[in-house]
């Protein structure tokens, strides 16, 4: 393929840009060069075909490696926030990166020089058509540049049929990662013993949804106190809160590991700082924010149903208690997750301040001798309780009576009954 091999040694070196590969689709009438759906590229009409691998093109004819330089330019600072968001496993990301060194991954682009901080939540960059102007400094002027959503970006950077593999949650995923890392510079997490800051509402930003508390300006700090716990707060710069949960300390059920508690947040790109704190502190958390969550997010992404407990110092002497959303029951001074009231003292699922003292022997009787079983193993013999295995049956009256109370008669050598002991007549 004579027409072939010259437009190769046009090229000019193994390496060649996207003008090189252009010239290679014009080579031969009836050959083109194209994507097949495992995304490799191949030329159609050709004995020997061209196949993607990494980020070049292998020609099996003269064994050349053609690479795609990327049109794409992005500043430093943005490309290492994207590489966050891959590193998470999220692929959009993933896919902005490979763009970002090969051509083979976007297409047209509708601007470039793409950078953030410019505008919260948003990506700049300069239009297609225009110069971008540099400052005497090095530095892209910010006259003439227009403002994207990540989500906007990511779609009109990478190929459409890229994008079409997308599920809607990725994207926004993307997004809400986004603008959790640029966050960062704004907000700090810190861990806190000031238990009366974190539930004063006007200390936060705002109180609604996410971040509505049934105890905003109760007084919980004695509670929590003595309890093995602090408080990790979103804290912006101006000193405004944004965010909080508790982090519960020695909890048995984790293997070592701390507890994030439910995540009050002002927004989701809040909430994602505190998931990351979670993963790269290598604390347990819970798997979705509400009461009724009984499964915990692990570290490394898997989930875990144990039953968690902690030991508070003194029950007995605090004087309100909060509504918790995790350690909702107890039994002496140990808290535990069970979700269930059996077994279990105390319930915390009030907002007044007040515990629930729960049935502990729900379903069981108190046996005369003062100990409790399940009631399917009692039977009542004169108001009191006893094991079945001290009772029988009276063949005359039909009634429960104690074995001690009875007389054996057998009847027959397989018929034996018991009478109590007022119906037989000693004379």
């Amino acid at each position: 393929m004579p027409r072939i091999r010259r437009a190769l040694l046009r090229a000019g070196s193994p390496f060649v840009t996207t003008a090189g590969l252009r010239q290679l689709r014009e080579a031969r009438k009836g050959v083109a060069l194209s994507t097949g759906d495992d995304g490799r590229y191949y030329l159609r009409g050709a004995r020997s075909g061209i196949k993607y691998s990494g980020d070049s093109l292998r020609v099996n004819l003269r064994q050349r490696v053609f690479n795609v330089r990327s049109a794409l330019i992005v500043a430093e600072s943005l490309r290492q926030l994207v590489q966050e968001i891959a590193d998470s496993g999220n692929r959009p990301a993933y896919y902005m990166l490979l763009a970002m060194d090969s051509g083979l991954y976007h297409g047209d682009l509708a601007g470039n020089h793409y950078a953030y901080r410019e505008k919260e939540g948003m990506v700049s960059y300069c239009p297609a058509g225009r110069v971008q102007a540099v400052s005497a400094s090095g530095k892209w002027e910010r006259a003439g540049r227009q403002e994207t959503t990540p989500a906007r970006w990511v779609r009109s950077v990478l190929k459409e049929a890229r994008v079409k593999s997308f599920k809607d949650h990725e994207i926004a995923e993307f997004t809400q990662r986004f603008k959790a890392a640029e966050m960062k510079a704004k907000v700090e997490l810190i861990e806190s013993t000031d238990f009366a800051e974190a539930y004063t509402s006007s200390k936060f930003t705002t109180t609604d949804n996410a971040m509505y508390s049934c105890m905003w300006d109760d007084p919980v700090t004695n509670f929590y106190e003595e309890a093995p716990c602090c408080v990790l707060v979103a804290k912006r710069g101006d000193g405004k809160l944004m965010g909080r949960a508790i982090l519960w300390h020695n909890v048995r059920g984790t293997g070592g590991a701390r507890f994030m508690d439910r995540v009050y947040s002002a927004s989701p790109e809040v909430r994602e700082m505190f998931v990351d704190y979670a993963a790269k502190n290598g604390i347990w958390k819970k798997d979705k924010e509400s009461a009724q969550c009984r499964s915990w997010l692990k570290p490394d992404g898997t989930l875990s149903y144990n039953e968690l407990t902690v030991e508070h110092n003194d029950l007995c002497s605090v004087s309100f208690f909060p509504y918790l959303d995790s350690f909702m029951h107890s039994t002496g001074d140990t808290l535990t997750t069970a979700g269930s009231d059996e077994g279990q003292e105390y319930a915390y699922s009030r907002t007044d301040g007040t515990r629930e003292e729960l049935d502990t022997h729900k379903g069981q009787v108190q046996l005369d001798s003062g100990d409790w079983i399940d009631e399917e193993d009692a039977c009542e013999v004169g108001g009191s309780w006893y094991h079945v295995d001290d009772c029988v049956t009276c063949e005359r009256s039909g009634d429960w009576i104690l074995i001690s109370d009875a007389y054996r008669v057998e009847l027959s050598r397989n018929n034996t009954v018991y009478i109590h002991e007022d119906f037989v007549n000693r004379a």
